[in-house]
């Protein structure tokens, strides 16, 4: 009976030691990996986010005169270039003053640009380079979404 006290007082301190100390390893590892896979999706994220802010940049570059002339003129460019509704969902092409210009997929009840859109129009107006934004909920449907702008200057 001695024996298996014993045995009882010296193996239940150690399988709780043991126990304690798998424990904090599992909690380390499972957080290692999620921290692991949260830092690639962020790093996908921004590649996406760089490499479309690019395209933008390269189609404002690129815009001839002419489609700033007319919202038909705006609408007809950017509907000979399908591409770009593959990387985006939308297009807008908006005056300096917040007004549009023309949409694509055109929306004909299309609401103007909240507080927070004309801040970053402001914003790309006063540094003339492109920008991301803040994550925002779309007044659509909702769902989360990243504008993308890009300063028309220097029609070719």
């Amino acid at each position: 009976m001695a024996v298996v006290l014993l045995t009882l007082v010296i193996l239940l301190p150690a399988s709780t030691l043991q126990m304690f100390l798998i424990r904090q390893d599992m909690v380390r590892m499972l957080s290692d990996q999620q921290f692991a896979a949260t830092a690639r999706t962020a790093a996908d994220i921004d590649a996406k986010l760089d490499n479309e802010r690019d395209a933008l940049v390269r189609v404002a570059k690129g815009m001839p005169a002419s489609v700033l002339a007319s919202s038909a003129a705006s609408f007809a460019y950017f509907s000979q270039r399908p591409g770009l509704l593959a990387a985006f969902d939308e297009l807008w092409m908006v005056r300096p003053d917040g007004s549009f210009l023309s949409d694509l997929p055109h929306a004909a009840d299309r609401s103007p640009l909240n507080a927070s859109e004309l801040a970053d129009l402001a914003r790309l107006q006063a540094d003339l380079k492109p920008l991301i934004s803040h994550p925002a909920r779309n007044k659509s449907d909702g769902e989360p979404a990243i504008e993308i702008m890009a300063p028309v200057l220097g029609c070719t």
